[in-house]
Protein backbone atom coordinates (compact mmCIF):
# COMPACT_ATOMS: atom_id res chain seq x y z
CA UNK A 1 0.00 0.00 0.00
CA UNK A 2 2.69 2.98 0.93
CA UNK A 3 4.60 1.91 -2.50
CA UNK A 4 1.47 2.41 -4.57
CA UNK A 5 1.19 5.70 -2.61
CA UNK A 6 4.62 6.99 -3.37
CA UNK A 7 4.18 5.46 -7.26
CA UNK A 8 0.85 7.81 -7.34
CA UNK A 9 2.80 10.64 -5.37
CA UNK A 10 5.22 10.84 -8.40
CA UNK A 11 2.87 10.16 -11.28
CA UNK A 12 0.44 12.80 -9.88
CA UNK A 13 2.85 15.84 -11.17
CA UNK A 14 3.68 13.84 -14.45
CA UNK A 15 -0.04 14.01 -15.41
CA UNK A 16 -0.80 17.22 -14.33
CA UNK A 17 2.43 18.47 -16.48
CA UNK A 18 0.81 16.15 -19.53
CA UNK A 19 -2.43 18.04 -19.07
CA UNK A 20 -1.55 21.70 -18.99
CA UNK A 21 0.13 21.04 -22.69
CA UNK A 22 -1.95 21.46 -25.78
CA UNK A 23 -0.54 20.10 -29.18
CA UNK A 24 -0.33 22.10 -32.36
CA UNK A 25 -0.58 20.92 -35.68
CA UNK A 26 0.66 22.72 -39.04
CA UNK A 27 -0.43 21.74 -41.99
CA UNK A 28 0.82 23.73 -45.24
CA UNK A 29 0.69 22.85 -48.88
CA UNK A 30 3.70 22.60 -51.10
CA UNK A 31 2.22 21.79 -53.93
CA UNK A 32 2.70 25.18 -55.93
CA UNK A 33 6.46 25.28 -54.18
CA UNK A 34 9.78 23.89 -55.15
CA UNK A 35 10.74 22.40 -51.89
CA UNK A 36 14.46 23.17 -50.94
CA UNK A 37 16.80 20.09 -50.15
CA UNK A 38 17.42 21.40 -46.94
CA UNK A 39 13.51 21.23 -45.78
CA UNK A 40 10.52 23.03 -44.68
CA UNK A 41 10.69 24.70 -40.92
CA UNK A 42 8.24 27.02 -38.83
CA UNK A 43 10.09 29.56 -36.95
CA UNK A 44 10.28 32.96 -35.24
CA UNK A 45 8.37 34.59 -32.72
CA UNK A 46 9.10 34.30 -29.24
CA UNK A 47 7.78 30.28 -29.59
CA UNK A 48 9.15 28.52 -32.62
CA UNK A 49 12.90 29.27 -31.74
CA UNK A 50 14.97 29.49 -35.16
CA UNK A 51 14.62 28.50 -38.82
CA UNK A 52 16.26 24.08 -38.13
CA UNK A 53 14.66 24.14 -35.28
CA UNK A 54 11.25 22.88 -36.33
CA UNK A 55 10.74 20.77 -39.12
CA UNK A 56 7.62 19.70 -40.80
CA UNK A 57 7.62 16.76 -43.01
CA UNK A 58 5.42 15.14 -45.73
CA UNK A 59 5.72 11.18 -45.53
CA UNK A 60 3.55 10.25 -47.82
CA UNK A 61 4.63 12.61 -50.26
CA UNK A 62 1.43 14.41 -50.83
CA UNK A 63 3.12 17.93 -50.62
CA UNK A 64 1.20 18.77 -47.51
CA UNK A 65 4.33 18.95 -45.09
CA UNK A 66 3.00 18.44 -41.26
CA UNK A 67 4.22 19.05 -37.61
CA UNK A 68 3.10 18.58 -34.33
CA UNK A 69 4.40 20.46 -31.43
CA UNK A 70 3.26 20.48 -27.59
CA UNK A 71 2.93 24.13 -26.21
CA UNK A 72 1.80 25.54 -22.85
CA UNK A 73 -2.30 26.12 -22.51
CA UNK A 74 -2.13 29.76 -23.51
CA UNK A 75 0.53 29.74 -25.42
CA UNK A 76 0.98 32.78 -27.97
CA UNK A 77 3.96 33.43 -30.39
CA UNK A 78 4.33 34.89 -33.85
CA UNK A 79 5.38 32.65 -36.49
CA UNK A 80 6.05 32.10 -40.36
CA UNK A 81 6.61 28.87 -42.45
CA UNK A 82 10.32 28.67 -44.27
CA UNK A 83 11.28 26.89 -47.76
CA UNK A 84 14.83 25.94 -46.39
CA UNK A 85 16.81 25.64 -43.55
CA UNK A 86 18.21 29.69 -44.08
CA UNK A 87 19.63 30.84 -40.51
CA UNK A 88 18.80 34.73 -41.68
CA UNK A 89 15.32 34.24 -42.92
CA UNK A 90 15.66 34.81 -46.47
CA UNK A 91 13.89 32.12 -47.42
CA UNK A 92 10.56 32.51 -45.28
CA UNK A 93 7.45 33.03 -47.22
CA UNK A 94 6.15 36.65 -48.01
CA UNK A 95 3.04 37.40 -47.14
CA UNK A 96 3.26 41.08 -46.79
CA UNK A 97 -0.33 42.83 -47.37
CA UNK A 98 -2.37 39.55 -46.75
CA UNK A 99 -4.68 39.59 -43.86
CA UNK A 100 -2.88 36.80 -41.96
CA UNK A 101 0.42 38.87 -41.53
CA UNK A 102 1.73 41.31 -38.78
CA UNK A 103 3.13 44.52 -40.18
CA UNK A 104 4.47 44.87 -36.39
CA UNK A 105 6.30 42.05 -36.23
CA UNK A 106 8.35 41.11 -39.78
CA UNK A 107 4.72 40.59 -41.55
CA UNK A 108 5.06 37.15 -39.60
CA UNK A 109 1.26 34.87 -38.93
CA UNK A 110 0.38 34.96 -35.43
CA UNK A 111 -1.60 31.82 -33.44
CA UNK A 112 -3.09 31.79 -29.52
CA UNK A 113 -4.34 28.71 -28.06
CA UNK A 114 -6.58 27.71 -25.36
CA UNK A 115 -6.59 24.79 -23.71
CA UNK A 116 -7.43 22.55 -26.49
CA UNK A 117 -5.32 21.05 -29.12
CA UNK A 118 -5.22 23.39 -32.24
CA UNK A 119 -4.17 22.38 -36.29
CA UNK A 120 -3.57 25.30 -38.55
CA UNK A 121 -4.03 24.06 -42.39
CA UNK A 122 -2.56 26.77 -45.18
CA UNK A 123 -0.64 27.36 -48.21
CA UNK A 124 2.76 28.36 -48.48
CA UNK A 125 2.48 32.01 -48.90
CA UNK A 126 -0.82 32.62 -48.40
CA UNK A 127 -3.27 33.32 -45.71
CA UNK A 128 -5.41 30.32 -46.97
CA UNK A 129 -7.89 28.87 -44.13
CA UNK A 130 -6.71 25.14 -45.40
CA UNK A 131 -4.84 23.41 -47.79
CA UNK A 132 -7.11 24.73 -50.98
CA UNK A 133 -4.67 27.48 -52.51
CA UNK A 134 -7.04 28.80 -54.58
CA UNK A 135 -6.42 33.00 -55.07
CA UNK A 136 -8.52 34.80 -52.35
CA UNK A 137 -10.50 38.07 -53.40
CA UNK A 138 -8.30 40.84 -54.42
CA UNK A 139 -8.51 44.44 -55.85
CA UNK A 140 -6.49 46.11 -58.19
CA UNK A 141 -4.19 48.95 -56.93
CA UNK A 142 -3.41 51.52 -59.60
CA UNK A 143 -0.34 53.95 -58.78
CA UNK A 144 0.35 56.85 -60.81
CA UNK A 145 2.59 59.07 -60.01
CA UNK A 146 3.67 62.39 -61.99
CA UNK A 147 7.59 62.83 -62.04
CA UNK A 148 7.62 65.74 -63.74
CA UNK A 149 10.42 68.31 -63.38
CA UNK A 150 12.01 65.24 -60.73
CA UNK A 151 15.19 64.29 -61.82
CA UNK A 152 14.67 60.25 -61.69
CA UNK A 153 17.13 58.26 -60.13
CA UNK A 154 18.77 56.05 -62.53
CA UNK A 155 17.45 53.05 -59.69
CA UNK A 156 14.22 53.04 -60.44
CA UNK A 157 10.99 54.79 -58.84
CA UNK A 158 8.97 53.21 -56.25
CA UNK A 159 5.75 52.77 -53.89
CA UNK A 160 7.07 50.97 -50.77
CA UNK A 161 6.53 50.91 -46.72
CA UNK A 162 3.80 50.19 -44.43
CA UNK A 163 4.55 46.78 -44.10
CA UNK A 164 2.30 45.89 -47.02
CA UNK A 165 4.53 47.44 -49.70
CA UNK A 166 8.01 45.64 -49.03
CA UNK A 167 10.75 47.67 -49.67
CA UNK A 168 12.65 50.47 -52.33
CA UNK A 169 13.02 47.69 -54.82
CA UNK A 170 10.25 45.33 -54.29
CA UNK A 171 7.86 47.42 -56.57
CA UNK A 172 8.62 49.78 -59.51
CA UNK A 173 6.49 52.03 -61.16
CA UNK A 174 7.33 52.60 -65.03
CA UNK A 175 6.74 54.88 -67.86
CA UNK A 176 7.09 52.92 -71.36
CA UNK A 177 5.35 55.95 -72.86
CA UNK A 178 7.68 58.58 -71.43
CA UNK A 179 5.36 61.22 -70.60
CA UNK A 180 6.83 61.37 -66.77
CA UNK A 181 3.74 59.65 -65.07
CA UNK A 182 5.22 56.62 -63.61
CA UNK A 183 2.51 53.71 -63.57
CA UNK A 184 2.49 50.37 -61.69
CA UNK A 185 -0.56 47.97 -60.45
CA UNK A 186 -0.44 45.65 -57.84
CA UNK A 187 -3.24 43.05 -56.55
CA UNK A 188 -4.52 43.43 -52.80
CA UNK A 189 -6.85 41.09 -50.74
CA UNK A 190 -10.00 42.82 -49.99
CA UNK A 191 -10.19 44.62 -47.58
CA UNK A 192 -6.76 46.06 -47.94
CA UNK A 193 -5.39 49.48 -46.19
CA UNK A 194 -1.79 50.12 -45.13
CA UNK A 195 0.97 53.09 -45.38
CA UNK A 196 2.74 54.02 -48.23
CA UNK A 197 5.68 56.36 -49.42
CA UNK A 198 7.10 56.65 -53.19
CA UNK A 199 10.72 56.51 -53.62
CA UNK A 200 13.39 57.97 -56.45
CA UNK A 201 15.70 55.28 -56.12
CA UNK A 202 16.49 51.95 -55.07
CA UNK A 203 17.60 52.49 -51.15
CA UNK A 204 17.01 50.25 -49.10
CA UNK A 205 17.34 52.64 -45.93
CA UNK A 206 14.29 54.86 -47.33
CA UNK A 207 16.72 57.60 -47.53
CA UNK A 208 15.61 58.33 -50.45
CA UNK A 209 11.76 58.53 -50.05
CA UNK A 210 10.09 61.54 -50.74
CA UNK A 211 9.36 64.32 -48.23
CA UNK A 212 6.10 65.02 -47.59
CA UNK A 213 6.61 66.21 -43.83
CA UNK A 214 3.81 68.96 -42.85
CA UNK A 215 1.59 68.19 -45.93
CA UNK A 216 -2.14 66.69 -45.77
CA UNK A 217 -1.61 63.57 -46.58
CA UNK A 218 1.48 62.84 -44.43
CA UNK A 219 1.11 60.71 -40.94
CA UNK A 220 3.84 62.33 -38.75
CA UNK A 221 3.22 59.41 -36.24
CA UNK A 222 4.49 57.10 -38.90
CA UNK A 223 7.09 58.43 -40.51
CA UNK A 224 5.69 61.26 -42.41
CA UNK A 225 4.23 58.37 -44.85
CA UNK A 226 0.82 58.45 -47.02
CA UNK A 227 -2.03 55.85 -46.10
CA UNK A 228 -4.10 54.24 -48.15
CA UNK A 229 -7.59 54.16 -46.45
CA UNK A 230 -9.90 51.03 -46.60
CA UNK A 231 -10.25 49.56 -50.45
CA UNK A 232 -12.63 47.40 -51.24
CA UNK A 233 -13.13 47.84 -55.42
CA UNK A 234 -10.28 48.40 -57.78
CA UNK A 235 -8.75 52.00 -57.15
CA UNK A 236 -6.57 54.55 -58.82
CA UNK A 237 -4.40 56.97 -57.37
CA UNK A 238 -3.08 59.71 -59.34
CA UNK A 239 -0.65 61.90 -57.40
CA UNK A 240 2.88 63.59 -57.71
CA UNK A 241 6.31 63.04 -55.71
CA UNK A 242 7.01 64.76 -52.93
CA UNK A 243 3.57 66.36 -53.18
CA UNK A 244 -0.19 65.45 -51.75
CA UNK A 245 -2.25 67.02 -54.57
CA UNK A 246 -4.13 64.71 -56.64
CA UNK A 247 -3.57 64.99 -60.72
CA UNK A 248 -6.86 65.22 -63.15
CA UNK A 249 -8.03 63.29 -65.34
CA UNK A 250 -6.98 60.35 -63.29
CA UNK A 251 -6.74 57.51 -65.00
CA UNK A 252 -6.97 56.49 -68.82
CA UNK A 253 -10.13 54.90 -68.93
CA UNK A 254 -11.85 54.53 -65.29
CA UNK A 255 -11.83 51.52 -63.51
CA UNK A 256 -16.52 51.87 -63.58
CA UNK A 257 -16.32 52.17 -66.81
CA UNK A 258 -14.65 48.56 -67.55
CA UNK A 259 -16.82 45.55 -68.65
CA UNK A 260 -15.97 42.28 -66.87
CA UNK A 261 -16.32 39.43 -69.28
CA UNK A 262 -15.66 36.07 -67.69
CA UNK A 263 -15.26 34.44 -70.91
CA UNK A 264 -12.83 36.26 -72.43
CA UNK A 265 -10.23 34.36 -72.65
CA UNK A 266 -9.62 30.65 -71.06
CA UNK A 267 -5.54 29.03 -70.02
CA UNK A 268 -4.45 25.79 -70.86
CA UNK A 269 -2.87 23.64 -69.58
CA UNK A 270 -3.83 24.70 -66.03
CA UNK A 271 -1.89 24.16 -64.05
CA UNK A 272 1.15 23.95 -65.84
CA UNK A 273 5.10 23.79 -65.72
CA UNK A 274 6.14 26.31 -67.99
CA UNK A 275 3.88 27.22 -70.93
CA UNK A 276 0.74 28.19 -71.36
CA UNK A 277 -1.83 28.44 -74.15
CA UNK A 278 -4.29 31.44 -73.31
CA UNK A 279 -6.91 30.95 -75.83
CA UNK A 280 -9.30 34.30 -76.65
CA UNK A 281 -13.02 33.44 -77.36
CA UNK A 282 -13.05 35.84 -80.53
CA UNK A 283 -10.03 37.79 -82.59
CA UNK A 284 -9.35 40.92 -81.25
CA UNK A 285 -10.10 44.48 -82.77
CA UNK A 286 -7.12 46.00 -80.33
CA UNK A 287 -4.20 45.22 -78.86
CA UNK A 288 -4.95 43.26 -75.80
CA UNK A 289 -2.64 43.27 -72.82
CA UNK A 290 -2.05 40.33 -70.90
CA UNK A 291 -0.79 40.76 -66.82
CA UNK A 292 0.52 38.14 -64.46
CA UNK A 293 0.58 39.00 -60.40
CA UNK A 294 2.18 36.32 -58.03
CA UNK A 295 0.26 36.14 -54.74
CA UNK A 296 1.50 38.96 -53.06
CA UNK A 297 0.08 40.98 -55.59
CA UNK A 298 3.53 42.05 -57.59
CA UNK A 299 3.00 42.10 -61.61
CA UNK A 300 5.73 39.70 -62.84
CA UNK A 301 4.96 39.16 -66.14
CA UNK A 302 3.37 41.76 -69.04
CA UNK A 303 2.92 41.17 -72.42
CA UNK A 304 1.01 42.29 -75.58
CA UNK A 305 -0.94 40.53 -78.25
CA UNK A 306 -1.44 41.88 -81.58
CA UNK A 307 -4.77 42.66 -83.08
CA UNK A 308 -6.45 39.91 -84.32
CA UNK A 309 -4.80 36.83 -82.60
CA UNK A 310 -6.99 34.92 -81.08
CA UNK A 311 -4.19 32.65 -79.02
CA UNK A 312 -0.75 33.39 -77.56
CA UNK A 313 2.07 31.42 -75.44
CA UNK A 314 3.15 32.23 -71.87
CA UNK A 315 6.27 31.04 -71.66
CA UNK A 316 6.64 31.38 -67.86
CA UNK A 317 9.84 28.74 -67.33
CA UNK A 318 11.50 32.42 -65.43
CA UNK A 319 8.34 32.55 -62.74
CA UNK A 320 8.51 30.11 -59.41
CA UNK A 321 5.88 27.35 -58.75
CA UNK A 322 2.75 28.93 -56.93
CA UNK A 323 -0.60 30.47 -57.53
CA UNK A 324 -0.80 33.27 -60.24
CA UNK A 325 -3.38 36.04 -61.20
CA UNK A 326 -3.29 35.90 -64.97
CA UNK A 327 -5.31 39.44 -65.97
CA UNK A 328 -6.39 40.26 -69.53
CA UNK A 329 -7.37 43.95 -70.72
CA UNK A 330 -9.42 44.20 -74.24
CA UNK A 331 -10.34 47.36 -74.62
CA UNK A 332 -13.36 48.10 -72.16
CA UNK A 333 -13.12 44.52 -71.32
CA UNK A 334 -11.61 42.60 -68.98
CA UNK A 335 -11.02 38.99 -67.06
CA UNK A 336 -9.13 37.73 -64.71
CA UNK A 337 -8.51 33.89 -64.01
CA UNK A 338 -6.24 31.61 -61.51
CA UNK A 339 -3.11 29.82 -62.98
CA UNK A 340 -1.22 27.18 -60.78
CA UNK A 341 2.06 26.34 -61.82
CA UNK A 342 4.25 23.64 -60.33
CA UNK A 343 7.34 22.56 -59.88
CA UNK A 344 9.26 21.57 -63.01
Amino acid sequence: MKKAILFLAFLLPVIGSIAQTVNITFNVNMNFQTVDPGGVFVAGGSGFGSPGDNQLTDPDGDGIYSITLAKPVGFSSHYIFLNGNCGDYSCKENIAGQPCSDPASYNDRFIAVGSSDTTVSTCFGLCTDGTDCSVVDSVEVTFRLDMTGVTVDPGGVYVAGGGAFGSPGDNELTDPDGDGIYTITLAKPVPFASYYTFTNGNCGDFSCKEDIAGQSCADPDNYNDRFLRLVENDTVICTYFANCDAFSPCALTSVDDLILDPGLFRLHPNPARAEVWLDFSSAGRVARQVEVFDPSGRMVWRQQVAVGATQTLLQLASLPASVYVVKVRDGQRMSVQKLMLTPR
